[in-house]
């Protein structure tokens, strides 16, 4: 062993770069006039899906940080020794040769910086390494017990594989993928990384390092002919040197993690344009691999892993975007000012891993130059190589038909973390606003006589394909309630409280129409005739509907009594209600509210 002596320590802050997701509950009401009976909506919380990652509780990985120097004559035994510990556990040890201290100068220049700063230097020196000579490496740089070159986190060759096995066998609270791709029209390295978050920690934040190592780097290496003669050319006296730090892209602590609760994820793309020259050595694109692992801090490294360049670009491409709700006509003409409540298009999978079912898509729409973003949840998975036809419904990215005529485009954009490419996220579709896709037309209505709260089918064309944006009036008085099994071509509604006997007339899409024929109402029965502030009081389809006037001054108690004499519902009443009677069994009622009555049968 080589000893070094008069250690510099210096110490450096770490710059943490805070991403958070927040996550939000939202309980909606549901109230329609007033309801009686209670009902809520929670949505449900939603989390970026992983890609690439494993989600099951995995051992940890290795990452051996080897301090080397091409002057330090004992340092190609150290550089056998990992190179075997790594063969015996494959895909499970991630070597860093970090050239660095005062063995590592001369030509050619193997160090690395991180701004103005020696990677190496600044990794060795910081406290509670307490390196005392090379080669030396940390283990997941955490201190073990009887293996420290002095009291730190710095182990000789000697005992690296022995604290390298019993890492391996321990769980990792957190899985770590990478994929890097590289560009060969434009020279870069798009390298996208995840983490996936297993088990607790004692911790609130983690940070994750992303890197590049050179293989085959050929050079001179002291004691390379004994120390590690498989990688000793004799012929040229050149030393094939493996695994060399050559870059480090995040900065020298990593970039924080601020969410480290089980099952979160981290994902993030970073670029890394590929120089020509590192220092003296040349950089060749087949040699490179690149690293990542996640550390509690500036030490205790969890675990990491690392991966050739890859040629497969990680794609997501949005086609074939069109308008479902309204029908546009063979034209792809829609009415101004109507409502869109479904657009649809194709999320295509060219990355090479698939898109889990309960993945999260952000996604941006925009019509006639009036964008909304938001998230749209993959319904089942997209796997490598496929499509999925998705809908947007969500009211909250949708709108409207604009109201000026004329040509507009409708147009979905997608934005996934793992993209590589974002020419091909948007995808739109032409459109025309016009006045009308179709006159509006009542053509029939039945019955033509009924009593208030009677259920009126009204046919005809041309209405409005968001059935709550049809107005209808019954001799002008509106009426508030169109069922939900309406149709583009049958409007189903109740006769309003205050309606009388006269025309029907509709209001869709900025036109009007009115009915050739009056309807004729019946006198309501079922109500005190000498109310004069309650319109109605009616049975319907397993509903007690009540219709105020004027509203009542003073609030009154509604009680539900059957024929035995027992009263099976109370409530209080101030305003106008529809009271679902679902729990009801079956049998004879009578409803009073104040001195009114109404007898009804379920």
């Amino acid at each position: 062993m080589e000893l070094l002596f008069d250690l510099k320590i210096v110490l450096f802050e770490a710059t943490i770069i805070d991403k958070v997701t927040v996550i939000n509950n939202d309980l909606k009401t549901i109230n329609m006039k007033t309801k009686i009976l209670a009902f809520f909506t929670l949505i449900a919380v939603s989390v970026n899906a992983q890609i690439i990652v494993k989600t099951t509780t995995e051992k940890k990985n290795v990452v051996l940080e080897a301090f080397t120097g091409q002057r330090s004559k004992f340092d190609p035994s150290g550089h056998k020794i990992s190179d075997d510990f790594a063969a015996q556990n494959s895909g499970r040890v991630v070597i860093l040769n970090v050239h660095c201290g005062p063995y590592a100068f001369g030509t050619p220049n193997y160090n690395v910086t991180v701004g103005s700063s020696n990677y190496g230097d600044t990794l060795y020196q910081y406290p509670g390494v307490e390196l005392l000579g090379f080669p030396a490496g940390t283990i997941n740089r955490r201190l073990f017990s009887g293996s420290s070159q002095r009291s730190g986190t710095a182990q000789s060759r000697a005992t690296w594989a022995s604290t390298g096995s019993s890492v391996l066998k321990e769980n990792s609270p957190v899985n770590v993928a990478i994929h890097p791709y590289h560009d060969v029209a434009n020279g870069k390295m798009e390298i996208y990384v995840e983490a996936y978050f297993t088990g607790s920690q004692s911790v609130s934040s983690n940070r994750i390092h992303v890197g590049v190592v050179q293989n085959n780097v050929l050079g001179p290496q002291s004691g390379a002919s004994s120390g590690y003669p498989a990688n000793w050319n004799a012929s040229t006296s050149l030393y094939k040197h493996m695994h060399m730090l050559r870059a480090v892209i995040t900065p020298q602590w990593g970039d924080a993690i601020t969410n480290v609760a089980m099952g979160s994820v981290f994902q993030k793309k970073y670029t890394w344009n590929i120089p020509a020259k590192i220092g003296d050595v040349n950089v060749v694109a087949a040699d490179l691999e690149f690293y990542v692992f996640v550390s509690e801090d500036q030490q205790t490294i969890l675990t990491g892993t690392k991966m050739a360049k890859s040629t497969n670009k990680m794609d997501f491409i949005a086609t074939a975007t069109k308008v479902n709700t309204p029908a546009p006509s063979g034209t792809k003409q829609l009415a101004s000012g109507v409502s869109i409540s479904e657009i649809e298009f194709y999320l295509n999978n060219s990355a090479g891993y698939s898109l889990p079912s309960g993945s999260e898509i952000p996604v941006t729409v925009t019509m006639g130059g009036v964008a909304k973003k938001g998230t749209i949840t993959l319904p089942s998975a997209v796997t490598a190589g496929s499509r999925l036809r998705l809908k947007i419904t969500d009211s909250l990215l949708l709108g409207s038909v604009p109201m000026t005529q004329g040509a507009f485009d409708v147009c979905v954009e997608i934005d996934l973390a793992a993209d590589m490419d974002a020419t091909n996220n948007k995808s739109c579709e032409t459109y025309t606003s016009t006045s009308s896709t179709s006159a509006l037309e009542i053509t029939d209505f039945n019955p033509k006589t009924g009593k208030v709260g009677a259920e009126i089918w009204i046919d005809g064309k041309g209405f409005d394909p968001v059935i709550s944006n049809n107005k209808i009036s019954f001799n002008g008085v509106l009426a508030t309630k169109i069922l939900a099994t309406s149709t583009v071509t049958q409007l189903k509604v109740l006769v309003p409280a205050a309606a009388t006997t006269g025309k029907i007339s509709i209001v869709a899409l900025a036109e009007k129409d009115t009915s050739a024929v009056d309807f004729t109402l019946l006198a309501a029965v079922g109500i005190n005739d000498a109310s004069t502030d309650v319109a109605a009081m009616f049975y319907f389809n397993n509903t007690l509907n009540i219709e105020l006037v004027n509203g009542l001054e003073v609030s009154r108690n509604l009680s539900i009594w059957n024929l035995s004499g027992q009263m099976v519902f109370t409530a209080t009443i101030s305003e106008s209600s529809v009271i679902e009677l679902n729990n009801l069994p079956q049998g004879s009622y009578v409803a009073k509210l104040g001195e009114q009555a109404l007898k009804f049968v379920k």
